[in-house]
């Protein structure tokens, strides 16, 4: 399998996520507003949601890497180095899978229907794992600050 080289880019698009994570499960989800309709694409509305890496609201800011020292900064690196990594493959894997579905519905004679499940299943596990990874990332990571830097994290309140 290819190895991923987007470290740069990608480590600092996983912490945005891993610490805006909380904010986008506080929004409650993503409401039907102005737009097309439902399509081939999407819903309603403006968009499709908060997507595969992170959620609403406006992030940690230019500012979060300041709140780590030396030693966190390495250590969540290369928590995200790894989580990366682990991602990729997944994905790789996924796409695979996707492949298969798509030559089992389309391509083949006659579809078996217990492949297609089985092939479904695999892509839900898949899906699973890689979710339960990104919340072990962000435990991962909230557990790297003290009480002080989780206190200058926190969301502040609107009025």
């Amino acid at each position: 399998m290819p190895r991923c080289r987007l470290r740069r880019h990608a480590l600092g698009a996983i912490l945005v996520a891993a610490f805006s994570s909380p904010a986008a499960f506080a929004h409650g989800g993503a409401d039907y507003g102005p737009g097309m309709g439902p399509g081939m694409m999407g819903g309603y509305g403006h968009g499709m949601g908060p997507g595969m890496m992170g959620g609403y609201g406006p992030g940690m800011g230019p500012d979060t890497w300041s709140l780590f020292n030396e030693d966190q900064r390495q250590r969540a690196r290369a928590l995200m180095d790894d989580f990366h990594q682990r991602q990729c493959e997944h994905g790789g894997e996924m796409m695979v899978l996707q492949q298969d579905l798509m030559t089992q519905l389309y391509a083949d004679e006659k579809r078996d229907p217990q492949a297609l499940a089985d092939t479904q299943s695999r892509l839900a596990e898949l899906q699973r794992q890689m979710w339960q990874e990104h919340r072990q990332l962000q435990q991962s990571l909230f557990e790297l600050l003290d009480e002080e830097q989780r206190r200058r994290l926190a969301p502040r309140p609107t009025q």
